[in-house]
């Protein structure tokens, strides 16, 4: 059984058979009739073959019909079928009509030879399919000896050489078979070979359609690329500004921190750790010298880099003019000092604002007429270390800022010992990750 495939595919193989048939069939028509033309001149007129004469006139009269007929109806492609229809049967009335105008003649075998080779060249160009083969080379041909023989007076030698018919058909109807399937065959391959090429050139025109794409794709990202090198150096540019503008600031800032000179002179021993995260920094240390007071501390202003470091200047600027030029020494009036200018300089008049800028801040101050010390804090305590005990003053819970419930800082007195320890310091160094457990060292 033929697959539905098969079967389509023997459809087409027919109707390309019918339009390779009727392709030029105007010019093959032509040349049919003036070929017939020229058999009429030459039977009529050069031979006085009145027989032979009426032989042509009836396939000429179908050749002259099927040429008028395909000139008028050319346009229409519906009727191919039908031409290719009377265009063999055109073939088969010039076979018999050839066949019986010479019963009589001695060289009928080599008539009905003839006949049949045209019928064999014709049907190769054709390429019929087995049902025309057979219709068109042995029904003809049978009933035309039955008739031969039955109907008319033949010898013996004739049938004998009408009997050599047969090896020609067969012969002719076997190269038409092998012809018939090489040319299916070919068929097939140019079908699959077209639409390999068809599919070739989509994927081309689609390859095409890509690479434009890309094309168009690569000079967006090219032309957003030299964008974004052009915004990388705006950027660097600004970058470098911000960051010169930065470090001058630290350069400011660290001019107006205390020098060692300061420590060294009034410790036998002490140390600084002092380590900005942004270049400039929230957290500072302060000291100053009035008579025979010495007064430090270390605070921890609010935000960190450019705006914690504004308010660390802030902060310095207003411990010097509280205590160089107001000559306030007591620790807890130095804080309530600081913490009345800096509302007042940063405008905190609604304590449910949100402006709550400030510091909190460790303070100490050293009579060293007396060695008496006293501290006052916001938040972050006093610590003090005599014969490897730890002494601790806590801080004011409350902010050098406004806030909700203000009272004034606490004044805690301490007389000093030789060899004592004093640390004071901002959360900077409670807030660092230990490294081993990922969480903040914190106070304990």
């Amino acid at each position: 059984m033929k697959t539905q495939k098969e079967i389509e595919l023997q459809e087409k193989y027919k109707l390309n058979l019918i339009d390779n048939t009727l392709k030029h069939i105007t010019i093959k028509l032509i040349l049919g009739v003036l070929i017939l033309l020229y058999f009429i001149y030459s039977d009529l007129i050069i031979r006085g073959n009145v027989e032979a004469f009426y032989t042509r006139v009836l396939p000429l009269f179908f050749t002259v019909f099927l040429l008028a007929f395909h000139l008028i109806t050319k346009k229409f492609k519906n009727i191919k079928n039908s031409i290719y229809v009377i265009l063999w049967a055109n073939i088969i009335i010039m076979m018999v009509a050839k066949c019986v105008v010479h019963l009589d003649d001695n060289t009928l075998s080599a008539v009905v030879s003839g006949t049949i080779l045209i019928i064999f060249i014709t049907s190769l160009e054709l390429r019929t399919n087995l049902i025309n083969t057979i219709i068109i080379y042995f029904v003809p041909f049978i009933l035309f000896i039955l008739l031969l023989i039955f109907f008319f007076d033949i010898q013996k030698e004739q049938h004998l050489t009408l009997s050599n018919i047969y090896p020609m058909l067969i012969l002719g109807f076997t190269v038409n078979r092998v012809q018939n399937k090489l040319s299916f065959n070919i068929f097939k391959s140019n079908l699959l070979l077209n639409s390999e090429k068809e599919k070739t050139k989509t994927l081309y025109e689609e390859t095409i359609v890509i690479n434009e794409d890309l094309n168009q794709k690569n000079e967006e990202i090219e032309a957003q690329r030299d964008e974004i090198v052009i915004q990388k150096k705006e950027i660097e540019k600004a970058h470098d500004h911000v960051l010169s503008s930065v470090n001058y600031a630290q350069r400011i800032q660290k001019a107006m921190l205390p020098t060692n000179e300061l420590f060294n002179k009034y410790f036998s021993e002490h140390f600084i750790l002092f380590k900005p995260k942004d270049i400039v920094s929230g957290d500072f240390y302060w000291a100053k010298k009035i008579d025979n007071i010495l007064i430090f501390a270390a605070a921890d202003s609010t935000g960190h880099g450019v705006p914690g470091a504004f308010v660390s200047m802030l902060g310095m600027s207003l411990l010097n003019e509280i205590v160089v030029n107001n000559k306030i020494t007591t620790a807890a009036q130095v804080l309530d000092s600081l913490r009345h200018a800096i509302k007042t300089s940063l405008k905190q008049t609604d304590k449910n604002s949100d402006n709550k800028d400030g510091m909190d801040i460790a303070l100490c101050t050293i009579n060293f007429n007396t060695n008496e010390l006293q501290y006052a804090g916001a938040y972050n305590p006093l610590y003090i270390i005599r014969d490897n005990q730890l002494i601790e003053f806590k801080a004011d819970r409350q902010p050098i800022a406004i806030y909700l419930k203000e009272k004034k800082f606490t004044n805690h007195s301490f007389q000093l010992q030789k060899n004592d320890i004093l640390y004071i310091f901002s959360d900077g160094y409670i807030d660092q990750f230990n490294g081993l457990t990922n969480e903040k060292f914190k106070i304990k």
